[in-house]
């Protein structure tokens, strides 16, 4: 019974996370830190200070989001991530350097090998005969 009200738990606080880094990656208007400001003149140190944010921070909340959907064994989550970034929707791509890409696609063959390893194909679909 413990140990079910743990599951529970670690279920709901898995999915708050998962909701509040969706709202910071897929932020709409453009993007989280980017200024679409009309009212106001360029400032050209603001909009390099909001990029430098974007490439520190995106790919450091989406690694923080695989993990978290990794160690819950939500690894067909976790793939589906893949799908958020590399998206010509949201560019976010853009923001990650090519080791941080790499390391990225390293923890996604993580993920497809432990499904694989479950029986299901490496997306995390069901094989059909």
């Amino acid at each position: 019974l413990e140990h079910d009200s743990w599951t529970g738990r670690l279920g709901a606080l898995t999915e708050d996370v998962k909701e509040r880094i969706y709202n910071v990656l897929l932020f709409v208007d453009g993007g989280w830190m980017v200024d679409v400001r009309e009212d106001t003149e360029e400032d050209p140190e603001r909009g390099h200070q909001m990029v430098l944010l974007r490439r520190l921070c995106l790919p450091m909340m989406s690694f923080l989001l695989q993990t978290v959907l990794q160690r819950t064994q939500r690894h067909q989550e976790s793939l589906r991530l893949a799908d958020i970034i590399a998206s010509d929707q949201h560019r976010l791509y853009e923001v990650f350097s090519k080791d941080e890409l790499r390391k990225f696609l390293q923890k996604m063959r993580e993920s497809s090998l432990l499904l694989l390893d479950k029986g299901l194909d490496p997306l995390g679909y069901e094989i059909q005969p």
